[in-house]
């Protein structure tokens, strides 16, 4: 699958939802790293992941969509900037599961460069 996946807000008929929200939460827990938080309101509503601190939404928006995946921030107070939302329902269950991986890859390298970024960081207690 080579073209761009675009988890962004389209409508699908209630069974199609219904099965691909299932596809959706499988890649989900097979791709993503367990430190992204993510829940979702039923078949038809978006994923929505919550971030860890060292990462930004809106970079890793724009770090996916060079991976050929598109998504969009979400509005969370709870978290700013640190909120994505995924859109799953109009695609197919092979896109679902190829844009999820892209996306799990691209968020474990952004927690890689995060965590070696702070370990290059001198600490309060000079060590």
């Amino acid at each position: 699958m080579q073209g761009t996946i675009r988890f962004t807000a389209e409508k699908a008929s209630a069974d199609a939802a219904a099965a691909r929200h299932r596809a959706a939460c499988a890649a989900m827990e097979r791709y993503l790293p367990h430190v992204v938080a993510w829940r979702c309101a039923g078949p038809g509503a978006p994923l929505v992941l919550t971030l860890p601190e060292a990462l930004s939404a809106r970079e890793v928006v724009q770090r996916a969509a060079r991976a050929r995946v598109e998504l969009a921030t979400a509005q969370d107070p709870a978290a700013p900037d640190r909120a994505i939302e995924v859109h799953y329902a109009h695609l197919a269950d092979a896109e679902i599961e190829e844009g999820l991986r892209r996306l799990g890859r691209c968020l474990v390298r952004d927690l890689t460069l995060a965590m070696r970024g702070a370990a290059s960081e001198p600490s309060f207690f000079g060590l």
